[in-house]
């Protein structure tokens, strides 16, 4: 157990202190004279679990201690107070001066906050180890928009083993570029790993990176661009930039979009340290995301209302009217006077007029583009956009929400659960990797889950997660503890807690869920009979101290968050 691997998932606030709590755990767990947590060497995460990743690393590597991250991450990831500083930061022009380079919306406002919880911290830290720290590198997933595959901000250790690289194979910054990479803010980097589609604006490189001690000519200068064989860099793009240098340029996006568990980071760095460092003893999996799923439900269409029963051709034509009516009485007041019932209409029929002609000018101009650029997008949907105009507007309203949540779902439900049964698959269905797989879900222990796997033994074969790891163990947790995780697993990915998450104690479940899942993991992690008939001493004595815990938990599944709570925070309020 000295060489242990942990993959933090993304999922917002949720997976920064889902993972978090798991960390909390292996620093309670004592193996001889260290923590289990001591023998972690090789952290991976993306979007929210980078958050907890960065944190955590980034207070080691300066010789602080485990307790002083748990108290900074408990109380800077509190209510709606990170959302609220990047809206202030984002209309403060002082704080966008010295970073002109930077784009002004909402990722970039949110690396700035970021900016002030790392205190300006840059990746450099993670290469100096005078403070002995006991991780060997850190992992943090992003995803490229130009190849669409993952891009890795791998930490630069000083030793000789095989390190592994910043970018990936087209992507990425030359040995002696490293000096430069190191100089990125750890806060960009946080952004480019959670910087979720729709929620925010994807990160440009370079950029967004740059700031008064890292140059763009610096960045660029150290930096292997190419595409992979199946990018096109001369390929149509809908809403083209011309502007934007694709030799020069990409964008970078949340990490769960390619890998949300961490997961293939961790299996290509098991391969890479395999001939000097050995393999892993032990990977960690903690996930917030599940198997679980809300069906699709079509929107009714909505007639309720005189205005929805209406057809967009019939507005367009009273705004026809409107402009012509609005014309006769300009024309009516320069020859007969300017009554005041004209003084009061003229603002809005100009307005109304304008926005009406204008409307008109940009649909043909659109057209036109079209034509010229044979998209044949945009020229078949003029082409056939009268019938829509034709038809009533409860109607067009329920195609554009069908389409949107269908969208949606696929999106952030349905593709990352597909990816999410491939990456589980590189673990479970692996010979060896499956031996030293722990995996430490959020579900796992909720009201849902165990409700099904009583009634249907089968589930996870039927929905397609069979390769997961077999449970063993016959202890069973208690109706608390199946709470707390239910009310856990349900929290919202977010990047605050609202004030009904606060009233419901949202953040203490998810700690807590984490502390007493990762309890129950370890149990059945070292109950399989392959493990179970060759535990050496250690080994035993640390069984001892998880069926101890259990027992504990059993009893009160908050006891070991409010623990810590009253030893390290003041004014500490316990969760019940």
């Amino acid at each position: 157990m000295e060489n242990i691997a942990l993959a933090l998932s993304g999922g917002g606030f949720r997976a920064a202190l889902f993972s978090m709590g798991s960390l909390s755990y292996l620093n309670r767990l004592k193996v001889g004279d260290h923590s289990l947590l001591h023998q972690v060497k090789y952290i991976s995460s993306s979007s929210g679990g980078s958050i907890a990743n960065l944190v955590y690393s980034s207070y080691i590597f300066q010789g602080k201690t485990f307790e002083e991250a748990y108290v900074r991450l408990w109380t800077d990831l509190d209510g709606e107070d990170l959302i609220k500083r990047a809206f202030k930061l984002l209309k403060d022009d002082r704080k966008w001066k010295h970073r002109h380079e930077k784009s002004r919306n909402l990722v970039n406002a949110f690396a700035l906050a970021y900016d002030e919880l790392f205190e300006g911290l840059n990746f450099e830290i993670f290469s100096d180890r005078s403070a002995d720290p006991h991780l060997d590198e850190i992992c943090i997933n992003a995803t490229e928009f130009a190849n669409g595959v993952s891009f890795r901000f791998q930490s630069q250790h000083p030793g000789n083993y095989p390190k592994g690289r910043i970018g990936n194979a087209y992507i990425k910054f030359k040995a002696r570029g490293m000096a430069a990479a190191k100089k990125m803010k750890l806060a960009d980097i946080l952004a480019s790993s959670s910087c979720f589609p729709g929620g925010f604006e994807p990160v440009v490189f370079p950029d967004d990176f740059v700031y008064k001690g890292l140059s763009k000519h610096e960045l660029l200068e150290h930096l292997v661009y190419k595409y992979s064989p199946s990018t096109l860099p001369k390929g149509k793009d809908w809403l083209h930039n011309p502007d934007f240098d694709k030799n020069t340029q990409f964008c970078l996006m949340d990490g769960g979009v390619a890998d949300n568990q961490g997961i293939e980071s961790m299996v290509l760095a098991n391969e890479r340290r395999r001939e000097k460092l050995g393999d892993f003893s032990m990977m960690i999996l903690c996930d917030v995301t599940s198997y679980f799923m809300d069906a699709y439900t079509f929107p009714t269409e909505n007639r309720k209302h005189w205005y929805e029963r209406v057809n967009i051709q019939q507005l367009i034509n009273l705004l026809k009217i409107f402009a012509v009516l609005n014309a006769g009485m300009l024309v009516s007041a320069f020859l007969f006077g300017w009554h005041n019932w004209v003084r009061v209409l003229t603002i809005p029929g100009l307005l109304v007029t304008f926005l009406y002609l204008l409307g008109t000018y940009r649909l043909l101009d659109a057209r036109r583009v079209a034509a010229e650029k044979q998209n044949t997008w945009v020229i078949v949907f003029f082409k056939y956009v009268d019938y829509f105009l034709k038809v009533r507007i409860s109607a067009v309203e329920q195609m554009i929400m069908a389409r949107f949540k269908s969208v949606m779902m696929m999106n952030t439900d349905i593709y990352l659960k597909q990816i999410r049964r491939l990456y589980y698959d590189k673990i479970f269905k692996h010979s060896k990797l499956k031996k030293v797989a722990v995996m430490n879900s959020i579900y796992e222990l909720s009201k849902a889950n165990q409700k099904l796997k009583r009634e249907k033994p089968k589930l996870k074969t039927e929905v397609g997660f069979s390769a997961e790891q077999p449970v063993i163990t016959n202890i069973k947790p208690s109706e608390a503890m199946m709470e707390v995780a239910e009310k856990a697993r349900t929290m919202d990915t977010t990047l605050w807690f609202d004030d009904n998450h606060t009233k419901d104690n949202r953040k203490a479940a998810i700690i807590a869920t984490a502390q007493f899942t990762l309890c129950y993991n370890l149990i059945n992690h070292f109950s399989q009979p392959e493990k179970a008939m060759a535990l050496t001493q250690e080994e035993k004595e640390l069984k001892r101290l998880l069926l101890q815990d259990w027992h504990l938990f059993h009893k009160d599944p908050y006891f070991m968050y409010n623990d810590l709570g009253k030893q390290l925070i003041p004014d500490f309020t316990a969760a019940v």
